[in-house]
């Protein structure tokens, strides 16, 4: 009954609707519109004059309808679902930026020579330097945003690739998968949070905040 009920009102709203008055309107009114569809004034009717007894009944006069409005919501989440997915990989490559900026030349390390200058530290680096500071054959400097964004991935995948590592004059030479250095980023990083206190949990496992045990180790 309760549902009849609803028919029956929704029917009287889209009258009043169409007929453009909430005081006067009747099925003789409806008839005299031009604007609206011939379905769409024959549905109306058909609930103003005899409402179907449930929603079930209403469904062959909605079908059409019904099919577009999924169509449509499937299409949005598909949408949604690959800008999602979009979020989702910007992040991870962010991540790895921010762990290889904490990690390499910190300024309160300077007096330690085994923090950026030798062993891991110095092998992320040179790999920062290969990320970042690539040249074209005239020495010159060469933004690459594809060479920054396809190595972030191999990075991130922990691809068995490897690549070779200069130093800045040239005198050291060091061939390493990108495998290699994600190990290295994830020890390293490792380290540095211990320094700044405990591990917190979500970091450990790889995702979560992490900058508040990051800048206490800063300040101390």
């Amino acid at each position: 009954q309760l549902q009849y009920n609803d028919i029956v009102a929704l029917g009287q709203l889209l009258l009043a609707t169409a007929c453009r008055s909430s005081r006067v309107f009747s099925v003789e009114l409806l008839k005299q519109q031009t604007y609206y569809s011939g379905a769409l004034l024959q549905f109306i009717e058909m609930l103003a004059v005899s409402p179907p007894a449930s929603v079930l009944e209403l469904a062959p006069y909605l079908a059409d309808r019904l099919l577009d409005e999924v169509g449509g919501l499937s299409a949005q989440t598909e949408l949604l679902e690959a800008e999602l997915r979009k979020e989702l990989h910007n992040g991870r490559l962010f991540r790895m930026i921010a762990r290889l900026g904490f990690i390499n030349e910190r300024p309160e390390y300077e007096s330690d020579p085994s923090w950026s200058e030798t062993g891991d530290r110095y092998i992320l680096k040179l790999f920062r330097d290969y990320l970042f500071h690539q040249t074209d054959d005239k020495g010159e400097p060469k933004v690459d945003w594809g060479h920054v964004y396809n190595s972030l991935n191999k990075l991130d995948a922990g691809s068995e690739e490897k690549i070779m590592l200069s130093s800045r004059d040239g005198s050291n030479l060091l061939v390493v998968s990108f495998r290699d250095v994600r190990k290295l980023v994830e020890d390293c990083f490792g380290e540095l949070l211990a320094k700044g206190g405990a591990v917190p949990a979500a970091a450990a496992a790889g995702g979560g905040s992490e900058k508040g045990r990051v800048g206490k180790g800063v300040g101390s």
